[in-house]
Parts: structure tokens; sequence; C-alpha cells
């Protein structure tokens, strides 16, 4: 059996693919929780070329503060625990494997 095809590559590109998910999410929950407190306002009679004005946020402009944004949190949080907890387990497994194999090589 080739390299690639080897049960520990299919392995290692399984935990790729779930710290690949976890970067996804760690990068969502970082959106979430940077928004600045000010946002850009267009006003309707401002003048073509002009900057739009920064203004304070009003309390319904905050996303973390809607319960689908929460909810949508709480959904990206348990993906990230579930797949590490998946991780965790396969590394945990390919280190004894190596650990066998090196014992085995000593003897």
């Amino acid at each position: 059996m080739s390299r690639s095809g080897s049960p520990r590559a299919a392995s290692r590109r399984h935990i790729l693919k779930v710290l690949r998910a976890v970067r996804a999410g760690a990068a969502t929950l970082q959106g979430i929780w940077d928004v600045s407190g000010t946002v850009y306002v267009s006003p309707p009679d401002r003048k073509p070329g002009e900057n739009a004005t920064l203004r304070a946020r009003e309390a319904g402009e905050y996303p973390e503060n809607r319960s689908d944004a929460l909810s949508h949190l709480i959904d990206t949080l348990d993906d990230m625990v579930s797949g590490l907890t998946i991780l965790r387990g396969q590394v945990i497994e390919q280190w004894r494997e190596v650990c066998a194999e090196e014992r085995t090589r000593k003897e």
C-alpha cells in the first residue's frame, strides 16, 4: 500500500480537516466579538466623494445581543469542542502507535 493510502496518512488528513474546521470556527468567533462600537453611516444628503460619518452603535445593532447570533455561537463552540475531542483521541492513538513502534525497534 502506498504511503498516501495508509491508515496513518488518512488519519493525518482527517486531523488536518478537523484543524481547518476549528480554525474557521475560531475566525467566526473572533469576527463576532471583535465588532467595533461604532458604525459607518451614509446620510441620504451626503455629497458624492464625501466620507461616511461615524456614530455610536445602538443597542439593536450589536450582533452579539441577538438570539440567532448567540445560537450560531453556541453551535460553533459545540462543533469546535467535539472536533477537538475527536482530534485529541486520534492524536493519543497515533502517539501510542508511534511509541509501540519505537519500543519494537529498540528490542
